[in-house]
């Protein structure tokens, strides 16, 4: 997965802070930008993630 250049941005965002609250518009790739960050988190840390969504994102976005 490539982020395009505003997901690029988050993730830098993201790996300068322990906690975010992402708030970024709907169909903005907030989602892979989650799913990025944690590999990138999880191969560094070995941590775990608890993800709550609503049923037809989690197939959608997470089941891959």
């Amino acid at each position: 997965m490539t982020p395009m250049k505003h997901q690029a941005e988050s993730l830098k965002f993201h790996a300068k802070r322990p906690i975010v609250f992402d708030m970024s518009d709907a169909g903005t790739g907030k989602t892979m930008v989650q799913i990025l960050d944690f590999v990138r988190q999880h191969k560094k840390d070995k941590l775990a993630m608890m993800v709550f969504a609503p049923k037809s994102l989690l197939r959608a976005a997470w089941a891959n």
